[in-house]
């Protein structure tokens, strides 16, 4: 989503869900990860790698993003209940010519 003709064609081929979450949850999730390139290094570069690509990247992801679903504390499931909840209603709306 970094390049606006990879926002058309995402938003043009199906609905966009942007799970936000705050840096604390990422590196939480991440701090083990060893095969994402981005985010390469130590714990305190983690955090800042972290803080930085949420900085230039959050607000884009929101811009194009259909939903944004908080996944803090949220349990996997529960946060695809709300998507799916979320995308039920939208096509709900559709249906009934809304948008």
């Amino acid at each position: 989503v970094l390049q606006a003709e990879n926002d058309k064609l995402l938003q043009e081929n199906g609905k966009i869900v942007f799970l936000r979450a705050k840096a604390e949850t990422l590196f939480d999730r991440l701090k083990l990860d060893d095969v994402r390139p981005l985010l390469h290094g130590s714990a305190e570069n983690l955090k800042t790698r972290l803080q930085e690509l949420m900085a230039e990247r959050g607000p884009v992801y929101e811009r194009v993003a259909d939903f944004v679903v908080d996944v803090d504390g949220k349990s996997v499931e529960k946060a695809a209940e709300e998507i799916i909840a979320l995308l039920g209603e939208k096509e709900e709306m559709q249906g009934a010519g809304t948008r």
